[in-house]
């Protein structure tokens, strides 16, 4: 392991104040995943947590049955963020327990020893051969995931035909040694974390993009670890640390690790939307014809109910502009720029290099073409 570092194992009944090392067994310690998330309720608040969203038409895989149902009331749920993959592609359509490809019988296994009995999949879960229920869901798909307990996040497989390593997969547990009459653990560089979920084929597709940025707690599973993400600052939790309560409600004994997903990029204001486009128009898409659907998630957060703003083919445009405005202490009236002139204000990307066309989208916009994004204007945030 590249970057690691040297800690010695807690012993029993030792303060917790200070970093200590975990030994690592094949699978998930699934005891400590359940602390981390109790620690996130208790102290986090709304800041982790929007049960009170209503989302329509949602279904679920019934864990227990093992069938895909309607969501009840007030559903409680794990979500699921992965490839699927060529590798996975001859996977029978609809849902056949039996016939289940390796992740998603790991991720049923991991919601059951989390404790929860529900999780949403968006293959099994999304109607596919309804084009209108489709539409809707991938309509509410930001809401889906700020509203799950969880979501998997499934970094250590190239596809669903790959089980989740500390499930079906055994973890390499070399890395950690005995010297004199103590134990030493090996444990992660809190920037290497960051630095191999980049590297993993998860973080090149377009559709994880919005699934990573709008989830609540993010459960990742590399291929060294388990670590959990929610959306207070810094509060990245990995496996390889061992920590007690105490210590975690004051962060004083942890390793502070970089945040591997950049939650200032929270749609909690439109003007990180340049941000965005410029690190999901980097991602591939298998289905050209998605590139604006894997965004929408992204875009309707910008675009909610207490914001001013809508989007026109990935374009963001205020609904409505003030007609008076406060030049030198002195309020004057002003034109009210039409929809048409705002949105062709806002029209201020362009590319670093030459782009390919994206056919089945108009040219003026950005999701028009295949290639890096760039925003400008009031759209870019330095």
């Amino acid at each position: 392991m590249r970057g690691g570092l040297l800690l010695p194992v807690r012993r029993e009944n030792e303060s917790g104040y200070l970093p200590r090392g975990r030994i690592l067994e094949p699978e998930v310690n699934f005891d400590v995943v359940r602390s981390w998330v109790k620690l996130c309720e208790m102290g986090h608040g709304d800041q982790c947590s929007h049960r009170d969203l209503k989302i329509e038409g949602l279904r679920v895989i019934d864990c227990y049955t093992k069938t895909v149902i309607e969501a009840p009331a007030n559903c409680c749920y794990i979500a699921l963020s992965y490839v699927w993959g060529s590798g996975s592609a001859d996977a029978a359509p609809g849902f056949d327990w039996h016939s289940l490809p390796p992740l998603i019988l790991d991720s049923v296994t991991c919601t059951l020893r989390l404790q929860c009995r529900y999780l949403w999949v968006d293959r099994y879960c999304i109607p596919q051969e309804n084009f209108t229920l489709k539409h809707q869901q991938i309509r509410q798909m930001h809401t889906i995931y700020r509203h799950a307990w969880i979501t998997i996040i499934a970094a250590c497989c190239q596809d669903a035909s790959s089980g989740l390593v500390g499930i079906s997969v055994p973890r390499d547990t070399r890395f950690s040694a005995k010297i004199g009459d103590g134990e030493f653990a090996v444990a992660s560089h809190p920037w290497y974390v960051k630095e191999r979920l980049q590297k993993s084929k998860w973080s090149t597709r377009g559709w994880t993009f919005q699934e990573g940025l709008l989830s609540s707690r993010r459960l990742v599973f590399s291929d060294a670890e388990v670590y959990l993400q929610c959306n207070a600052p810094t509060n990245c939790l990995c496996e390889f640390e061992s920590h007690d309560m105490q210590s975690l409600s004051t962060r004083n004994s942890t390793l502070c690790l970089e945040e591997a997903f950049p939650i200032n990029l929270l749609p909690s204001n439109a003007f990180r939307s340049g941000d965005c486009i410029q690190e999901y128009s980097q991602r591939t898409l298998t289905n050209d014809s998605d590139a604006l659907d894997a965004f929408t998630g992204v875009l309707n957060s910008f675009s909610g109910d207490d914001e001013e703003l809508d989007h026109f083919w990935g374009i963001l445009v205020f609904r409505s502009e003030s007609g008076r405005v406060v030049l030198e202490n002195e309020l004057v009236e002003r034109t009210i720029p039409t929809r048409s002139e705002r949105l062709a204000r806002n029209i201020l990307w362009y590319f670093v290099r030459a782009p390919q066309r994206r056919e089945g989208f108009p040219s003026w916009s950005w999701v028009g073409w295949r290639g890096r994004g760039e925003m400008g204007g009031i759209w870019q945030c330095e």
